[in-house]
């Protein structure tokens, strides 16, 4: 039997990933920012409120910081001290471990995603008013790193592990490398058809090689080759929801902020939904991995005009496989016809109704282990 679900990567990866609910709780809504602290307890903003709130590792949640206006980035320095924009009131506010005020700075603007500099303890934040990134130094100065287009209502922050910096415009869905003076193009997130125009891009993250990037209004995480040029796969999510499960599975409500844990193997995505929901998708390591040696496919004629057979090694029974079909936009399409399987690990296609055009197919065996490969369709 072959069933057919929404899910699109390019490339082939190999993945055992699951979403969970990592925090629900209806009287604690972050839906914005968040961070983690050295003892692992997690910060969250609650951006259309006052709040931000810290949930300990067992679930426990207390208001840290109230009265705001419209919180939003979050960061520690190496003291312990958190940062915080404070969109709406345009400055960044300095707090001790213990939620005490230490320093406000006055930004000119409306300060929004908030980063560690990559060397020492200054911060790096976006403007959203006037489309720039700027550093803030202990001292309070303010330097310019980048201004004007492309930038276009910047939000997202991250760094890789050589120092480069990118930027993401929560308008356009847009991400930039910084490079001096230039701001080098990366991708364009997709248009998720959101109702009303709500597309946008959240917040982003920079985790074993790949840029995770959360779609707000398209209900998705996307996974971004950050040496490529709209290098991206639906990492995760497909239709607005909030089930659990495997990634083919998972559902997400506006996801929004996003982060990794210490060990860099787990992503918590904030939801911008009004229901306090933090998600967590685990076993991020293997997404970047390539094939594993008892897991590999072949698909047979490639370039295809017809039906390409799909073969794996005899470690793997795709009998009772999960197969999916995707365009090379990341489209779902109508369930493909399946002939016959010829064996256990064999199953053929049939792609004669469709365009010439590239595409994508995904086998995911009974263990949650998957592979996708690349598909040439000839007219």
């Amino acid at each position: 039997m072959f069933k057919y679900v929404l899910l699109f990567l390019f490339g082939n990866c190999l993945f055992a990933q699951n979403v969970t609910t990592y925090f629900d709780d209806s009287s604690v809504d972050v839906d914005d920012s968040m961070v983690f602290d050295a003892d692992g307890n997690l910060y969250g903003s609650n951006f259309i409120g006052t709040t931000v709130y810290k949930i300990t590792p067992e679930g426990i949640a207390s208001p840290f910081i109230t009265g705001l206006e419209n919180p939003n980035g979050l960061e520690f320095d190496d003291d312990g001290n958190l940062f915080l924009s404070e969109y709406s009131a345009s400055r960044i506010n300095k707090y001790d471990p213990d939620g005490n005020l230490l320093e406000s700075f006055t930004v000119n603007g409306l300060p929004s995603g908030l980063t560690r500099a990559f060397e020492g303890d200054a911060m790096i934040f976006t403007n959203v008013s006037n489309n720039s990134v700027n550093r803030l130094d202990a001292d309070g100065t303010i330097t310019k790193i980048y201004q004007g287009a492309p930038l276009n209502a910047p939000v997202g922050l991250t760094y890789d592990e050589d120092g480069s910096l990118y930027v993401g415009n929560f308008t356009g869905r847009e991400i930039y490398k910084l490079v001096g003076d230039d701001a080098v193009f990366v991708a364009t997130i997709p248009d998720g058809g959101a109702s009303g125009g709500n597309d946008a891009l959240g917040f982003i993250v920079y985790v074993n090689g790949r840029i995770y990037g959360t779609n707000f209004g398209g209900h998705q995480i996307y996974s971004v080759n950050p040496d490529g040029e709209d290098d991206f796969f639906v990492f995760a999510g497909s239709d607005q929801g909030n089930q659990d499960g495997t990634l083919p599975e998972a559902t997400f409500n506006t996801p929004n902020g996003i982060i990794y844990n210490e060990a860099e193997d787990a992503l918590f995505i904030s939801e911008f939904s009004g229901v306090g929901n933090i998600r967590k998708i685990d076993e991020i390591t293997l997404g970047v991995q390539g094939f594993s040696s008892d897991f590999q496919i072949v698909a047979s004629p490639n370039p295809v005009t017809d039906v390409v057979h799909i073969t794996t090694n005899k470690n793997l029974d795709i009998s009772d496989a999960d197969i999916r079909l995707y365009d090379s936009l990341g489209r779902s399409l109508l369930q493909p016809t399946y002939v016959q399987a010829k064996d256990n690990n064999t199953v053929a296609v049939d792609m004669s109704s469709y365009i010439s055009g590239m595409y994508f197919l995904k086998i995911m065996d009974s263990r949650g282990l998957v592979n996708v490969i690349k598909v040439l369709k000839k007219g």
